[in-house]
């Protein structure tokens, strides 16, 4: 309770510099979220109500409906009980797979993840100059290649977006709008232009659904290529077009978009060409 009235104190006392508060757990957030905060920030914990994926993409909606648009910054940490077996001394090895998932995870919700401390390594650990756990070659190419889709397509991610109940089929794979294990995750939000954006999530072959992949033991999911999709949405879309942090350094391909009508609605139907861990396809008027 005494959250808002100190960051009010804060934000008198500090002027035009930043103002940023750690709501740890989520704890006291509605206080901290309709204070005159600059940035909204959230430790995530398991334990504290936010134990796998879904957990993740719902407390940044949340986050950005209880503070008006803004985006939420998440630290978490990942392989945090593999790093404890592990010292500076004789560090291990991050998992890419489970890194990955989470990271894909919080950017196409909107987040970001905070992640990276000193000399540009990945954090494990709430005390920051832990080594316990270090990124290999591929990883640290991949986490580049991330933050590049992010700052690239930033007004297709972090720019007004809300989710819409726009179903997303496939001929071949099962898929969720909740993150299960073994399904394609896809969701599909609209920006205030009325832009359509579908993002896809791959669940397939997974070993587990906990973001944090505690014990560094998380599967890459099975590759798809060419998957044939069916977005059931009363959209005008003229184009669409197909990006992923994991293919082509992030470059964007127009999609042919064709229409149809079954016994669920109308759709637009697009062949995705490639899903590693994370896909978007995005359409427009033109």
């Amino acid at each position: 309770a005494t959250f808002k009235p100190f960051l009010r104190a804060a934000r008198a006392k500090l002027g035009q510099r930043q103002l940023v508060m750690n709501a740890v757990g989520g704890k006291g957030r509605n206080e901290v979220h309709t204070s005159p905060i600059d940035v909204p920030y959230i430790e995530v914990w398991p334990w504290d109500g936010f134990p796998d994926y879904k957990s993740l993409k719902d407390l940044i909606d949340s986050t950005r409906a209880e503070t008006r648009g803004k985006s939420l910054v998440v630290p978490a940490y990942m392989n945090y009980g593999h790093a404890k077996k592990h010292s500076d001394a004789t560090p291990g090895r991050f998992n890419e797979a489970g890194v990955l998932l989470t990271e894909a995870t919080v950017m196409a919700a909107g987040g970001v993840r905070f992640e990276l401390g000193d000399g540009g390594r990945m954090l494990s650990h709430e005390y920051f100059p832990n080594r316990s756990l270090v990124m290999g070659p591929s990883l640290k190419a991949a986490i580049h290649r991330y933050w590049d889709f992010l700052v690239a397509y930033q007004n297709l991610l972090r720019d007004g977006q809300e989710d819409v109940p726009h179903r997303v089929a496939t001929e071949t794979e099962t898929v969720s709008i909740d993150g299960r294990k073994d399904t394609v995750w896809a969701y599909a939000r609209q920006d205030p232009t009325g832009r359509e954006v579908v993002h896809f999530i791959n669940l397939l072959g997974v070993r587990h659904t906990s973001w944090r992949d505690d014990d560094a033991d998380q599967r890459a999911p099975r590759e798809l290529r060419s998957l044939q999709v069916k977005l059931y949405a009363p959209t005008a879309a003229e184009a669409a077009y197909f990006a992923s942090p994991d293919h082509a350094q992030g470059r964007a391909q127009r999609l042919e978009l064709t229409r149809g009508r079954d016994a669920d609605g109308p759709f637009v139907q697009f062949t995705l060409p490639l899903l590693r861990y994370w896909s978007m396809v995005w359409m427009s008027a033109r």
